[in-house]
């Protein structure tokens, strides 16, 4: 499936590119509050995830492809 903009991501595309403790620890942390969201557009997402340390996470769509980079260790 073509993506275009951030809205159109679904958990089953994120399972697709993660693993699933790494999805699992996700879903936690965002129920924890953990996930500050820092700028959302049609493209991008910026945020703050709060782990061991406060890591800087960004999530784009390039080329119709979901991509993403994290401070984090994984």
């Amino acid at each position: 499936m073509k993506i275009d903009t951030i809205s159109e991501i679904s958990e089953k595309d994120i399972k697709n590119l993660v693993d699933s403790a790494i999805l699992a620890r996700g879903k936690e942390y965002y129920r924890e509050g953990r996930v500050r969201t820092i700028e959302i557009s049609k493209d991008k997402i910026n945020a703050e995830v709060e782990g061991n340390n406060v890591y800087d996470v960004e999530i784009w769509i390039e080329k119709h492809e979901i991509n993403g980079i994290c401070s984090c260790p994984y």
